[in-house]
């Protein structure tokens, strides 16, 4: 006896629980990928923190450290002027933290490689600044803070005289 390749009715029950169990499945593969991007974009707001939601505040501390990088000399509250850069590290260990010094440049570079059996996880910071004119790179220290800020200073520059004023003369034409 042949059987008929048009469905009847008796047939839909057996549609019913195949595709029951696709989007049984299909939903669990969501979830999973779902998850999945979360992470990817956290790991990347981590990294970028330009692209991440922010506040005005974060926004201001952001561009603040950025202007230090490009004129890193400050001028402390005392008068004392020297070389200050921060760098937020606070996603790797001071063991994945490596700063150097060479040729009047300061280079900075972190890595840090975690894998497990469902995951890898790989993040690598590298920034290099030029140590301005009148900065000697032998002076220069690095200390880390308890929650993560990386801070390169100098030792205190030389004060800076202030311009000598000299009054000239006022002749009158006739």
């Amino acid at each position: 006896m042949s059987r008929s390749l048009i469905p009847t009715f008796g047939d839909f029950l057996v549609y019913d629980n195949i595709f029951d169990d696709m989007n049984r499945e299909m939903s669990r593969l969501q979830q999973h990928m779902m998850r999945d991007f979360r992470h990817m974009r956290n790991a990347m707001n981590r990294l970028t923190p330009t692209m991440a939601p922010s506040d005005h505040a974060s926004d201001l501390a952001l561009r603040e450290q950025l202007q230090l990088i490009k004129d890193p000399i400050v001028t402390e509250a005392d008068g004392t002027r020297r070389m200050k850069v921060q760098l937020d590290l606070s996603h790797f260990k001071p063991e994945e933290l490596n700063v150097t010094v060479r040729e009047g440049q300061v280079m900075v570079h972190a890595k840090h490689e975690e894998k497990s059996d469902t995951s890898h996880v790989y993040q690598e910071f590298s920034r290099s600044f030029v140590v301005p004119e009148g900065v000697d790179a032998d002076t220069l220290t690095c200390s880390l803070s308890r929650d993560g800020v990386l801070t390169v200073t100098s030792a205190p520059l030389p004060m800076i005289e202030a311009p000598k004023e000299k009054k000239l003369a006022i002749t009158q034409e006739k």
